[in-house]
């Protein structure tokens, strides 16, 4: 937080996976450091046969409260070990959120990778149509790995098909060590779960 206020960041986001561990510390460090707290969270969504992850952010009160029941009925549906959100559930608790979509290793990257456009403009309409225009936004994400450039190319491209914005954002994953506890391994045997360079850190704006 200190690092982000440093940077002149006048707001910064939380997407925890499955669940809101840390909305309530990031809450009070960010009221310290004079910076907006944006909270949100990563679910796993089922749309018919496939699953992916989708970064959901609170824009209101009502919306944090929309994602606490989300993540409520991914826990119920897929237990505690897989948590996964049903696609149907998201038309009664879209109010207040905003969708981002694209992200590496979601549906739609997936999608534009293999050439399938029809299917990838499909997924965004779905989201457009529970959401709005205005709250959905497909993510452009430039870690300095391969491919990063061409799938935010083709993100742009299926952003303005569909008439949704684009959102830059960089992926700040702090997780070496818990990955490599989670493993039981040491930090040298768990590289190759790890995180591959340095750019997932907090960067300058």
């Amino acid at each position: 937080m200190a690092r982000a206020a440093e940077y002149g960041y006048p707001a910064l986001g939380l997407t925890d996976v499955s669940n809101f561990y840390s909305a309530l510390e990031f809450a009070q460090e960010c009221r310290v450091a004079g910076i907006r707290p944006l909270m949100g969270v990563e679910l796993l969504a089922r749309e018919g046969d496939a699953v992916g992850p989708v970064t959901f952010l609170a824009e209101t009160g009502a919306g944090y409260s929309n994602l606490c029941r989300l993540a409520s009925l991914a826990h119920l549906a897929g237990g505690r070990a897989t948590p996964e959100l049903d696609f149907r559930f998201l038309e009664a608790h879209a109010h207040g959120v905003v969708a981002l979509l694209g992200a590496p290793g979601g549906l739609v990257a997936a999608d534009l990778a293999a050439g399938r456009w029809s299917v990838a403009e499909e997924r965004v309409w779905a989201y457009r149509n529970r959401f709005g225009a205005a709250a959905v936004f497909l993510l452009l994400q430039q870690h300095l790995v391969h491919g990063d450039t061409e799938r935010n190319r083709r993100l742009a491209e299926l952003a303005q098909r569909c008439g949704v914005g684009t959102v830059a954002a960089n992926a700040p994953w702090y997780h070496d060590a818990l990955t490599a506890i989670r493993l039981n391994a040491s930090l040298g045997e768990a590289r190759r779960q790890l995180k591959v360079n340095a750019n997932y850190g907090l960067l300058p704006p």
